[in-house]
Order: structure tokens, then C-alpha cells, then sequence
């Protein structure tokens, strides 16, 4: 895939899409009336796990799951790029915006 600039056009057509599947998922977590699930799927996101807990909802686990899969196209070199970019800029940016 080759780079290309991100001018404003393109990064407006990349804000207007999105994750139909986790925005699901994140709805029903969220809507949901057990506490102890919310905080567990905030829990995970917020740390590093080798393993998802158990105690989260199968659609939860799936996507997951799916999701640690990298399409045939994805360059495992510019996803390490973008790692190292965001872990060096991320917390500027976000102070920032």
C-alpha cells in the first residue's frame, strides 16, 4: 500500500467511518446493568493482558479475538512506526486537541 499525504479531504473521509461491530458491542456494555461488567471491560482496556478475563461477554471476547488479527495488507513495519510515533507524541497531542 503505498503512503500518501493526509491532507484534509482524506482526513475527513476517515472521520466519518466507523467500527459498526464495537460500536455495538460498546453500546451494550454500556447500557448494561451489571457494574461489575462495565468495570471489567474498562479494566481490560486500560491494561495490558496476554489473556481477556473470563467474566466478559462472549461478543466482547470475539471481537477481541477477530480484532488480533492483521488484515493481508497491513505493514507490521508502519504499525511499529505508528507504535513508537504515539508512544513518544501520543500524551503532547492529546494535552493539544
Amino acid at each position: 500500500m503505498p503512503v500518501r499525504d493526509w491532507d484534509a479531504d482524506f482526513l475527513r473521509s476517515k472521520r466519518s467511518k466507523q467500527d459498526a461491530v464495537a460500536d455495538d458491542i460498546i453500546r451494550n456494555i454500556f447500557s448494561s446493568e451489571d457494574p461489575a461488567m462495565v468495570n471489567s471491560f474498562y479494566n481490560t482496556t486500560q491494561r495490558t493482558a496476554k489473556k481477556l478475563p473470563e467474566d466478559l461477554p462472549q461478543d466482547v471476547k470475539d471481537y477481541f479475538e477477530q480484532g488480533d488479527k492483521l488484515p493481508v495488507w497491513a505493514s507490521k513495519s508502519l504499525l511499529k512506526r505508528g507504535e513508537e510515533f504515539y508512544i513518544e507524541n501520543g500524551p503532547m497531542i492529546a494535552m493539544v486537541h
